[in-house]
């Protein structure tokens, strides 16, 4: 899952976003259970995202009709925050994701009881989860909840990991953050143009050409011309 494995995991959750989706409005995001592989009539495998998305609420989603945004999991004193394009390659790299975080809580003994497939994590375990992850629709609100904890903490200081996937084996780069997050204005405007972006709606402008480069060219032209 990273460079590092989470040694306590605390929370996991997802951001997803339908196929067609296009805005910030379209995510939905929840606590992640794991993926549920099932058959359809013609013998196909179709993997289900189960999402805890409320305190009283699972929700599938068939990942052959929905993208997985973002993957954000919280450990003893790191939150890791994994951004995905709409590729095949990075699909392919968050579904490794979560499959991977299964098994290290099937390690953990924090599977479902009585989940005889061992695919879906207990999620009555998960603790210090921002409200968002249930209340809302998207994981930008810092804000705790304690209806899905066996205990609550608010006094641990965080660090933001960003981890960029590129390939189906993906090399993992860290970036980390200094002093406070940004505001959830300016984070909803940064995740919107993500969304931009893994769509191909969204066009960078030319970046402008410094003063001392103009300077450089008119030497150049003049000393052409002599």
């Amino acid at each position: 899952m990273s460079q590092k494995e989470p040694t306590k995991i605390k929370y996991a959750a997802i951001e997803v976003i339908r196929n067609d989706g296009k805005t910030a409005d379209d995510i939905e995001c929840g606590a992640v259970m794991g993926i549920c592989r099932r058959k359809d009539g013609k013998e196909d495998v179709i993997p289900f995202l189960a999402l805890v998305v409320s305190t009283s609420a699972i929700r599938l989603y068939n990942l052959n009709e929905y993208k997985i945004v973002t993957f954000d999991i919280l450990d003893d004193s790191t939150r890791y925050m994994t951004v995905f394009t709409d590729t095949e390659d990075d699909q392919l790299a968050a579904i490794q994701m979560v499959d991977q975080l299964v098994e290290q809580m099937e390690g953990l003994g924090r599977l479902m009881a009585n989940d005889t497939h061992k695919e879906l994590i207990d999620v009555e375990q998960y603790k210090d989860m921002p409200d968002s992850v249930l209340e809302g629709d998207n994981l930008s609100d810092n804000k705790k909840t304690g209806d899905l904890s066996t205990s609550t903490s608010t006094s641990t200081t965080t660090e933001t990991s960003t981890t960029t996937y590129v390939k189906k084996e993906p090399t993992v780069l860290v970036i980390k953050r200094r002093g406070k997050l940004p505001s959830l204005d300016r984070l909803k405007t940064m995740r919107q143009k993500v969304i931009m972006l893994a769509n191909g709606v969204f066009t960078i402008p030319p970046l402008p050409i410094l003063e001392c480069d103009i300077e450089n060219e008119k030497k150049l032209a003049s000393l052409s011309k002599k």
